[in-house]
């Protein structure tokens, strides 16, 4: 076997294959994250609300101010922001490193459903980000409205280089093998 043929049989099965899933298996474990988080948006009304525009285009509703974790307030929207990233971001890192994401069908079986979770998180964080700018402008700042604007803004740009990272392709690959 000369260089190129010993770099493609590794490429296409060397011994880290053996423990990296299938595309199928891929797509599935992540069908399993996406189907609860996409039921919750969907049933929720929170996809429509921004895809449609409606969050953009509506006043400032003052029942969102407060705390209180059983009315829609800013806060609780923040909190389900965290805890459904919390989830989801460590499940799509440990898929990202079970995966073969070296073949064609591998990385777009993973690419799709993560850049669908990802605009998932992204949505969900634009709703009490957008109340929290209309909060501000209306209201004016305080110490704690920075707060949950800064949180607001650096958590977009995690889910993003998140985002980023998780689509970029393997490097492991020599040239031509895909």
């Amino acid at each position: 076997m000369d260089r190129e043929e010993i770099l493609i049989h590794y490429a296409t099965r060397g011994p880290s294959r053996g423990r990296k899933v299938p595309p199928a298996a891929t797509t599935a474990m992540l069908l399993a994250a996406l189907i609860p988080l996409g039921w919750f948006m969907h049933d929720s009304g929170r996809f429509r609300h921004v895809v449609s525009g409606e969050l953009f285009t509506s006043e400032f509703d003052q029942n969102v101010v407060g705390n209180a974790l059983d009315q829609p307030t800013i806060y609780k929207q923040f909190v389900l922001f965290t805890l459904f990233a919390v989830m989801v971001v460590p499940y799509v890192l440990v898929i990202r490193w079970l995966s073969d994401r070296r073949t064609r069908a591998g990385y777009w079986c993973f690419a799709i459903p993560s850049i669908i979770l990802c605009l998932y998180l992204l949505i969900l964080l634009m709703v009490p980000f957008w109340w929290l700018i209309q909060y501000v402008h209306t209201m004016g700042f305080t110490p704690r409205r920075v707060r949950g604007l800064a949180f607001g803004a650096v958590s977009f740009i995690v889910i993003l280089a998140f985002l980023y990272w998780q689509l970029r392709p393997p490097t492991d690959v020599p040239a031509g093998v895909t």
